[in-house]
């Protein structure tokens, strides 16, 4: 059989498996509007904090009315106590809270430096970011209207004075979003593994017609190693090249996501992770003997390699041998690339290490693929 034949064979093959189609297509497609809905409306604003209020005074009265003000919180209870506090914020009523403490008013006018508390579920960052930016403003601007009473009593006109500017400024992501943080990064790992998932279902469907014995796929692997890989990867490579610009083209317009990389870079990087991603996806098939088995397998390791992945948990706080696994996925080395390359402008040059990690894999992987298909071969010789 020559490649064109041999090609038409997979295209048929591909074509008529549903399974196959509805996540290498479908799942593709629904996952792009499906996973990011929860976070559409995720800015942080308005979070639910509550005031430890110690000091009682008509200042901490003011300050806890400024706070209210902040479009980032709202004070949803004044209480008399921390522990009442952490138990809001176990029950889930609030975010965090803030301790106004002790004779914070005679503390300000006597010079001193009170000291504030401030207290948030950390298991969402940027939750806790905006409550110390939304607390910081307004202490701060709390304490210099009494410098500047304190200025006036001392015959200074305050216009002499140059009060302090707070002004926090999120490069990466400007409104603090939940979609803008997430979403990038997501979308590599959904298109590497339902590609994985397509891919092994496909290469479990061929070992079930070759121990059925199928006279089709005996004339397909006559045919040779080379043509057999070339046609699976012209088919699978194609869709998911597409799926690419769709993911970084039309997705990222969509949902307002910034792009900061070269159209080129991301082509080259596309290619490179999806060349490895299609090796892996190649080895996983050949080692299944039935279709039902990527499945499971694939989606197990889904949760794993978030959590490894570096964008969600801190690498640092994870085994080692969980992210040395993990580095051995094409998502990991790419996810970092990725994020750079578009979200923060960084060079291609800056993401060569990520690189050469794919690179590395991808002659791992084209390896591996060449001793099982000589164990097989071996296997069925007697050896």
């Amino acid at each position: 059989m020559n490649f064109t034949q041999v090609l038409s064979f997979h295209f048929y093959q591909l074509k008529k498996d549903i399974a196959i189609l509805l996540t290498i297509i479908g799942g593709v497609i629904l996952y792009s509007f499906l996973y990011p809905l929860p976070y559409l409306n995720q800015n942080v604003s308005e979070l639910k904090i509550a005031i430890v209020d110690y000091d009682r005074t008509d200042l901490s009265r003011k300050f806890k009315f400024m706070l209210d003000s902040s479009p980032d919180v709202e004070v949803y209870r004044v209480l008399s106590s921390i522990n009442e506090a952490k138990e809001e914020i176990v029950s889930g009523d609030i975010a965090g809270f803030v301790v106004i403490p002790k004779d914070m008013k005679k503390m300000l006018y006597l010079q001193e430096q009170p000291i504030f508390s401030i207290a948030a579920d950390n298991s969402y960052f940027l939750k806790f970011g905006s409550l110390v930016e939304a607390s910081m403003k307004t202490i701060l601007t709390a304490s210099a209207n009494i410098k500047v009473i304190r200025l006036m009593k001392n015959g200074e006109l305050p216009s002499a004075w140059a009060p302090f500017t707070f002004e926090m400024i999120n490069m990466y992501n400007v409104n603090g979003s939940y979609l803008l943080y997430v979403i990038p990064a997501v979308f590599v790992l959904i298109l590497q593994q339902t590609l994985l998932i397509g891919m092994g279902i496909y290469g479990g469907r061929l070992n079930e017609l070759r121990d059925a014995n199928d006279a089709r796929i005996k004339l397909v692997d006559e045919a040779g190693v080379i043509k057999n890989i070339s046609a699976q990867f012209l088919l699978f490579g194609s869709i998911y090249f597409i799926h690419t610009l769709y993911y970084f083209g039309f997705a990222f317009a969509y949902y307002d996501i910034v792009r900061l990389a070269d159209v080129v870079d991301i082509l080259v990087l596309s290619s490179i992770f999806l060349f490895a991603t299609l090796l892996l996806g190649y080895m996983i098939g050949l080692l299944f003997k039935t279709r039902e088995v990527a499945t499971p397998l694939v989606l197990l390791s889904s949760l794993p390699l978030v959590f490894s992945a570096g964008f969600i948990w801190p690498l640092e706080e994870l085994p080692k041998f969980m992210v040395y696994i993990s580095s051995m996925f094409p998502s990991t080395p790419a996810i970092e690339a990725f994020v750079r390359l578009n979200q923060m402008g960084a060079d291609f040059s800056e993401i060569f290490d990520q690189v050469y990690l794919l690179l590395i894999q991808i002659c791992i992987y084209f390896v591996i693929i060449l001793f099982i298909l000589y164990l097989k071969k071996s296997a069925k010789r007697g050896f």
